[in-house]
C-alpha cells in the first residue's frame, strides 16, 4: 500500500511530532515482530526472535529490530480507531495498517539497503499490534535469561552465563544485568497490571550509540532470541541463544 493512499483512510498523525502528552496515551501499545531470516551468502548467518516495538518511544529512543531499524519502523498513529500506520523495506517500500489482536505474515527475498552483494535477506516476519494496561506494579514470579555462545562447526559450547531476578516490580527497572557475551544489559521495563507480562529491556552500545531492543515476555511461555554471525577475521561461525521464561512463583 502506498503511503499517501494509507493516510487517508485515518486521522493519522506522526508519532515522532506528537506531544509528550499525545505520546503518553501511546504507552500501553506494542508492535510485536516475529522475525526468522537467513543470509545464505554469508554462511547462513541467522536471526530469529520476537521483538517489541513500544510505539510512545518512536523518536524518543534508537529503538528497532536488530539488523531491520530502518527496514521496518512505526510511523503514525489513529487514536480514535486504534490503528498505526507502519512502514516496511523489503526490497520495495510498503506500507500497512494494523489494529490491535491483527496479524500480518511476509515472506521476504531482497538485498539490504545496503546493497552489500552479500547482504541477500530470505525469511519470514510477522506483525501484530498488542494492546496492554501498564501500571506500574509487581510480578510475583521469577525472571530467568540464559545465554549461550556456541561455535557452529565444532559444534561447542563455548560460554555460558545465567541471570535470574525474583519478586519483580516497579523499582528493578533501575536494575541491569550486564552480559559480556551477548553485550545486552537486561532490566525489567513495564509490567501489565494483570501481571501476566512483563516488556524486557536489553540496551547496548555501538558505535557511540546507546541501541534498546525490547522482548515481549508473558507468563509460563518460553522466548528464544538467535543470532549466527561470521567472524571476518577466521571465517568461523558463531551463534549466541538467549533463552527467557517468566516464571510464576509457586506457593
Amino acid at each position: 500500500m502506498k503511503e499517501i493512499e494509507a493516510r487517508k483512510q485515518y486521522q493519522f498523525k506522526d508519532i515522532a511530532l506528537m506531544s509528550e502528552t499525545a505520546r503518553n496515551r501511546l504507552f500501553d501499545y506494542l508492535l510485536i515482530v516475529k522475525i526468522e531470516c537467513e543470509w545464505p551468502d554469508r554462511n547462513n548467518e541467522y536471526l530469529e526472535g520476537e521483538i517489541a516495538y513500544p510505539l510512545a518511544l518512536v523518536g524518543e529512543e534508537k529503538i528497532g529490530i536488530p539488523y531491520f531499524a530502518n527496514d521496518i519502523e512505526a510511523v503514525c498513529f489513529d487514536e480514535e480507531s486504534e490503528a498505526v500506520l507502519c512502514r516496511l523495506n523489503l526490497g520495495e517500500e510498503d506500507h500497512v495498517i494494523l489494529k490491535p489482536g491483527d496479524e500480518l505474515a511476509i515472506r521476504f527475498d531482497f538485498v539490504g539497503s545496503h546493497d552489500k552483494e552479500d547482504d541477500l535477506r530470505v525469511g519470514n516476519l510477522t506483525l501484530y499490534l498488542e494492546k496492554h494496561s501498564f501500571y506500574f506494579s509487581s510480578v510475583d514470579g521469577i525472571l530467568k535469561i540464559h545465554e549461550e555462545i556456541k561455535d557452529v562447526q565444532e559444534d561447542a559450547v563455548l560460554a555460558e552465563k545465567d541471570f535470574e531476578l525474583e519478586g519483580i516490580s516497579e523499582q528493578d527497572s533501575q536494575t541491569h544485568m550486564a552480559s559480556e557475551y551477548s553485550g545486552f544489559s537486561y532490566f525489567p521495563w513495564v509490567i501489565d497490571e494483570n501481571r501476566h507480562f512483563l516488556l524486557l529491556g536489553a540496551s547496548k552500545e555501538k558505535k557511540g550509540q546507546t541501541l534498546f531492543t525490547y522482548f515481549p515476555l508473558w507468563m509460563g511461555r518460553h522466548l528464544e532470541y538467535t543470532q549466527r554471525k561470521t567472524k571476518k577475521e577466521n571465517g568461523r561461525v558463531f551463534q549466541l541463544t538467549v533463552s527467557i521464561d517468566l516464571i510464576a512463583k509457586k506457593n
